[in-house]
């Protein structure tokens, strides 16, 4: 087995999980942010769900990505927001 990350063929539609504090701000941010690098993105393509004691909230779209640079930026500008916790 090697540590090799599996590569992506793009463009292709991808799935990213956004994890924070469960607020609107934080939820508009994000929605904002995603739509600023993939302007493309539906509103079917979201979805969102709150942790059991409402504290946290993960945030799921799937968005079309052309270059593997899109992911890294789009995560730079989510962790300017205080709320922000993970990407994946």
């Amino acid at each position: 087995m090697t540590n090799t990350p599996p590569k992506i063929t793009l463009p292709c539609d991808f799935i990213i999980k956004i994890i924070g504090a469960d607020t609107d701000n934080f939820s508009a941010f994000v929605k904002d942010s995603v739509l600023q690098h993939f302007p493309d993105t539906s509103d079917e393509s979201w979805s969102k769900h709150t942790s059991n004691a409402g504290k946290f909230a993960s945030h799921t779209v799937s968005v079309y990505l052309r270059k593997e640079k899109d992911i890294t930026v789009l995560k730079q500008t989510l962790e300017t927001h205080g709320d922000f916790k993970l990407m994946l």
